[in-house]
């Protein structure tokens, strides 16, 4: 008799191959049965491991992800605790006391607010032995006085620290390079800050090239005062000089008026402002109006070094005229070195 529209033997076949499938499945996976519970202890021990790190029992935890390691290699969270046990291993130094110390103030929100428990990280760290958390505690504690307790020369010394460590990570020394240079700019210190990023050049080749930078405009710049305040230093000369000649001081500002002149700067200076206030609202017209100053300044230092002998002269003319177009540079750099320093990359600077 057919059975469901198949025939005894359609239904014989049907069982032969469920059956055929079921042993060739089963002969294909040999052992399953004693892996199992093997996958569940090596599971077991991954969390244990977790559980006892996030408790600061570092030494049980790294023996867990090493035990988890060794039960079933094959497990998918096999990865996580290897590498969870490389780092606990290279973080070990000390017996983990050190690493507890650490994690105790890194852990706690209210502790890297804690003048205290920083100042205490710090200070123990001084003894923590070679290894990668020594440098770490030092950068907690820089992180906190910097960004949180406005300490930055107790930043500054824990960052320096960090450079000098041998054993500390290269991840940690760039992030104390690139932490220390911003602190030592923002006080000022650039002859430091150069120091500092040429002595570790292969950290950060970038921030080391804008250091360096900053130091040669620096330079031009105090070149620049340097003749700004001698060419003053001239001109004011002058002006005496043409004041004893003339009797009169009042007459000597009536020869140092240019009104053509002032009036160029009086456009160079306000026509700057409005423009970069119309292209931009957001714009800055202070450069500008700085440099028609700077320009109303250079005609009149040349103007008055020329009074040292007769203008009519080729040679005082020309030194005159040399003199006031040095002090326009030399200005117009100073003032923007000091309000745009970008635009000084446009000219290579």
């Amino acid at each position: 008799m057919a059975c469901g529209g198949l025939t005894p033997r359609a239904v014989r076949w049907t069982v032969a191959s469920i059956v055929g499938t079921g042993l060739i499945t089963v002969s294909i996976q040999p052992g399953w049965a004693e892996e199992l519970p093997a996958r569940k202890e090596a599971k077991s021990a991954f969390e244990l491991g977790e559980i006892a790190e996030k408790e600061m029992r570092f030494g049980e935890a790294l023996e867990a992800y090493e035990r988890a390691v060794r039960l079933d290699p094959s497990a998918p969270f096999v990865p996580a605790a290897s590498a969870r046990a490389e780092d606990l291993k290279r973080h070990s130094e000390g017996g983990f006391e050190p690493l507890a110390a650490l994690e105790k103030v890194r852990r706690d929100p209210q502790k890297n607010r804690d003048a205290a428990a920083i100042d205490a990280l710090a200070l123990a760290a001084e003894g923590f032995p070679d290894g990668p958390v020594r440098s770490e505690a030092r950068l907690v504690a820089a992180e906190a006085y910097e960004h949180v307790l406005g300490r930055p020369e107790a930043a500054i010394k824990a960052l320096q620290a960090i450079l000098k460590d041998g054993s500390a990570g290269k991840s940690v020394k760039v992030l104390a390079l690139s932490e220390l240079v911003t602190l030592l700019e923002a006080k000022g210190d650039l002859d430091t800050a150069l120091e500092v990023v040429e002595s570790n050049a292969d950290l950060l080749p970038r921030v080391t090239r804008e250091v360096q930078l900053k130091v040669r405009r620096r330079s031009i710049a105090r070149v620049c005062l340097g003749f700004l305040g001698a060419a003053l230093a001239a001109a004011l000369g002058g002006m005496i000089v043409r004041a004893r000649q003339l009797g009169d001081v009042r007459k000597v500002a009536a020869e140092l008026s240019l009104k053509k002149g002032f009036g160029f700067a009086f456009y160079a200076g306000a026509g700057g402002a409005v423009m970069a206030r119309w292209l931009d609202k957001a714009g800055d017209p202070i450069p500008f109006l700085a440099l028609g100053a700077v320009i109303v300044g250079a005609m009149v230092v040349g103007r008055a070094v020329g009074f040292y002998g007769k203008v009519e002269r080729a040679g005082v003319r020309a030194f005159a005229g040399l003199t006031g177009v040095l002090s326009l540079f030399a200005g117009a750099y100073w003032i923007i070195w000091k309000l745009r320093p970008d635009v000084l990359e446009l000219v290579g600077l």
